[in-house]
Parts: C-alpha cells; sequence; structure tokens
C-alpha cells in the first residue's frame, strides 16, 4: 500500500540521514537556514527533505492490493451482525448505497467494482473500487443502516496459503 511503502522509506530515509559525517553536512547548512527561515514548521521542512532523499517527492499514487492495478483501492467489506459476506453480497450493497449516494448528492461514488476476493474464514470479502469512489463509499456508509455491512480501504493484507502453498493438489 502507499503508506506501508512511504512509511519504509520514511525509516530508511531518517536511518540514512543519521549516517551523514559532519563535514559534509556542513555544505548544506546555509541552504538548510533558509529553507527552516522560509517555513513556520520545521518539522515540515524535515519530512519534505526525507521525502526528497528517499527520491518520493512525486505525487504518489495507488495501487489495488489484489491485481496491482494503478489508481485502484481495495476495500474491505464485514458485517457487524456476524453474517458472512459473498460477492454478491458486495455487488448489491455497494450498486444500492451507490444509488442512495446519488439521491442524497453528497458525496457521489459509482457501483463500479472490480475484482472481487471473499475470505470464508473470516467471512469477509474485499474487492477494488477507483481511490475517490472507495474513500466516498466507507465515509457515505458510515452515517447509513446498511443492514449490518461496513467498509474499510485496507492498507495491506496478509497473504495466506494452505498447506501446498498454491500448488495444486
Amino acid at each position: 500500500s502507499i503508506e506501508a511503502a512511504l512509511g519504509a522509506a520514511a525509516m530508511t530515509s531518517a536511518i540514512a540521514c543519521e549516517g551523514i559525517p559532519d563535514e559534509t553536512a556542513a555544505f548544506f547548512k546555509e541552504a538548510a537556514e533558509g529553507l527552516l527561515a522560509d517555513s513556520e514548521d520545521p518539522t515540515d521542512v524535515v519530512a519534505k527533505c526525507l521525502a526528497a532523499i528517499s527520491r518520493r517527492s512525486t505525487e504518489v499514487q495507488s495501487r489495488s492490493l489484489l491485481t496491482g492495478e494503478l489508481g485502484f483501492a481495495t476495500v474491505e467489506m464485514t458485517n457487524s451482525k456476524g453474517r458472512p459476506v459473498s460477492p454478491g453480497d458486495v455487488m448489491f450493497t455497494v450498486s444500492k448505497l451507490s444509488r442512495l449516494s446519488q439521491k442524497d448528492g453528497g458525496l457521489i461514488f459509482d457501483n463500479d467494482v472490480g475484482k472481487i476476493q471473499s475470505n470464508f474464514e473470516a467471512g469477509t470479502a474485499t474487492f477494488d473500487m477507483s481511490v475517490e469512489d472507495a474513500k466516498n463509499l466507507v465515509t457515505f456508509s458510515k452515517d447509513i443502516d446498511a443492514g449490518g455491512a461496513e467498509f474499510s480501504i485496507l492498507k495491506e493484507m496478509d497473504i495466506t496459503r494452505g498447506r501446498t502453498f498454491g500448488q495444486g493438489g
């Protein structure tokens, strides 16, 4: 996920900064003083410098955790009433909530659902949506009684494999 990748890059950049000799850092002090003078919050300046070190200075884009497709977020649907969630439940609930959002006129989102994956052990389902639609679905559904359906955007997924590690048989 974006959050996990950026978190790892931030830690790596911070560690890299600690390894810079004072003699080398001295060449950058004047530029650092200028940056700090232009900003109200020194933490923001340091954060931007760490991002520059990690080469993460361009806009970050989300990818699906299910397919790796750019521009998608992976959403988890659970049921607070303990009912297992099926792919049909995902399609029905997202479509119904999308129609309600269109009528409401506030947080509008489409019902375009990508790949759906059931987790039979947990009784949940994960699916892909565009990032904006996923955010709006999660926010909109918090204030609606959707029969126990609850949505959250996943930042990471556990990969579980059976005894044969996906080799069949």
